[in-house]
């Protein structure tokens, strides 16, 4: 079978309008589209059991088939990140991207009043850096892009950033290992993307943990055991309405091939949080995949746009000057 892809990245945000801003004007990726929601389904779809409402923001980077999904639910409201919350913690918790301008990228960042959580450190002749996002709450990792950077980013939109990978703290390597890669279908690698040495740059200095590497599409999903700080586990009431980095969509442009997935995840003993069939396109929840989320997705050509996987023309538009005070 085909590796599926990492199709879409979903956080929970605070503040959409300022991580617009962070992730259009420090990195460069494009506004792909937003939403306003309020429905039963996507309460179901989100596994609240009621009504869900929220607003979505969709950007995308260079990469086919890769969309940023940031949410701020209002029904039921948002519940923020806990003020302990560290990066080891069981469950989706950082994100890398690579830039090109890496000076620049780090101006701009200065700009906004976002500090760097350390200084750069060179890493095969590349440079890394991380921040916390303020909306999202999650450390986020820049990247030098070059050629020693892992893995291969294609160009599908005319844009610079690229997601190179996501991490996901896990309770144990070998099962989510086996779920993953067995169950769901992504790439297991022999690469590695991080020394122990770098997990400084995310506020885990010392830490003792072992890793693994997947790949679906060209993103990265790195799964990490940490023995030394031990993560805290989910919360028993961890649901999707929560600030942070909530789950990824993985699947492809064809349905029939995502129903694979859906096929393979009930053989396995799981659920969805929505009873639809295996090609429905559009998202569907898993429900207690290895202790944390997960999402299936199909995104047919015919639609990338209306799913927010295309750039979106801009909304607003600001007259020349010579054209202020003029009537008539």
């Amino acid at each position: 079978m085909n590796s599926p892809n990492i199709v879409q990245i979903v956080m929970g945000s605070d503040n959409l309008p300022c991580c617009k801003q962070l992730y259009s004007s420090v990195f460069g990726f494009a506004g792909a589209g937003d939403r306003i929601i309020f429905s039963q389904h996507h309460g179901q779809v989100m596994g609240f059991g009621g009504w869900g409402g929220a607003t979505v923001l969709y950007m995308v980077g260079r990469q086919e088939l890769v969309q940023l999904e940031f949410w701020n639910h209002t029904c039921p409201p948002q519940r923020p990140m806990p003020a302990e919350w560290r990066p080891n913690d069981i469950g989706f918790c950082r994100l890398g991207i690579s830039v090109p301008d890496f000076d620049a990228t780090l101006e701009r960042l200065a700009a906004l009043g976002i500090p760097t959580m350390t200084a750069p450190i060179v890493v095969s002749g590349l440079r890394r850096v991380c921040f916390r996002d303020p909306t999202v709450g999650i450390p986020v990792e820049i990247m030098e892009e070059g050629a020693e950077l892992p893995g291969e980013r294609d160009r599908y939109h005319d844009l610079e950033p690229a997601v190179v990978y996501v991490a996901v703290s896990v309770t144990d390597l070998d099962e989510a290992v086996a779920y993953f890669g067995g169950i769901v279908g992504l790439e297991e690698l022999a690469v590695e993307l991080h020394s122990a040495d770098e997990e400084q740059l995310w506020g885990l200095a010392n830490a003792r943990r072992r890793t693994a590497i997947l790949r679906g599409g060209t993103i990265f999903m790195e799964l990490a055991q940490y023995e030394t700080p031990a993560g805290r586990p989910r919360p028993q009431d961890d649901t999707l309405d929560r600030q942070g980095f909530k789950t990824v969509a993985v699947g492809y442009r064809d349905p029939a091939e995502t129903a694979g997935i859906v096929q393979r995840v009930r053989a396995a003993g799981l659920n969805w949080t929505v009873a639809e069939p295996a090609s429905f396109i559009g998202g569907n929840h898993v429900i207690g995949a290895v202790a944390h989320h997960m999402k299936t997705l199909s995104v047919p050509l015919e639609v990338e746009r209306q799913f927010g996987y295309s750039p979106e023309p801009d909304k607003w538009w600001r007259p020349p000057a010579d054209a202020v005070g003029k009537h008539g």
